[in-house]
């Protein structure tokens, strides 16, 4: 009677969840939206600095974007990083292929990760964020261009 009862219960928790998924995949027609529905359908992965390192030197590496002022680019970045500053990504982001793999940068985390959101928001499908950024890029003795 009881195993009865659980595979009854399990059943109607699959169902429910089921279910649920459904209604949140498939929002009604009133509540979809392009950027929402681009933002479901892209996530945003957080990678270490040594992380990125490692993807950076791997095979077929992602565009490295940093996002920091042009001063603030001048006085050391990662190496490799191209300098694209967040209050100019409407213009830059404009130049990029949607599909392009991305990997993003700042001094913190904190920009970038606004960066990649924004990103993803126009459309942008693989977007990767540098927690702990150039500051943690640096401390780590990962190699930078001066």
């Amino acid at each position: 009677m009881f195993a009865q009862r659980l595979q009854w219960g399990i059943l109607s928790l699959a169902l429910l969840c089921g279910c649920l998924q459904a209604r949140i995949d498939n929002p009604p027609t009133s509540q979809r939206n392009e950027p929402a529905t681009r933002a479901q359908a892209a996530t945003i992965a957080n990678v270490t600095v040594k992380e990125a390192h490692d993807i950076l030197t791997a095979t077929n590496p992602p565009y490295f974007i940093d996002v920091r002022t042009p001063g603030e680019y001048a006085t050391g970045r990662a190496k490799g990083a191209k300098l694209h500053p967040l209050d100019a990504l409407d213009e830059w982001s404009a130049q990029l292929p949607k599909t392009r793999k991305l990997l993003i940068i700042c001094r913190s985390g904190s920009r970038s990760m606004k960066a990649a959101q924004a990103l993803v928001e126009r459309g942008f499908t693989q977007v990767t964020n540098i927690q702990g950024g150039t500051l943690d890029w640096e401390a780590q003795g990962l190699p930078l261009d001066r």
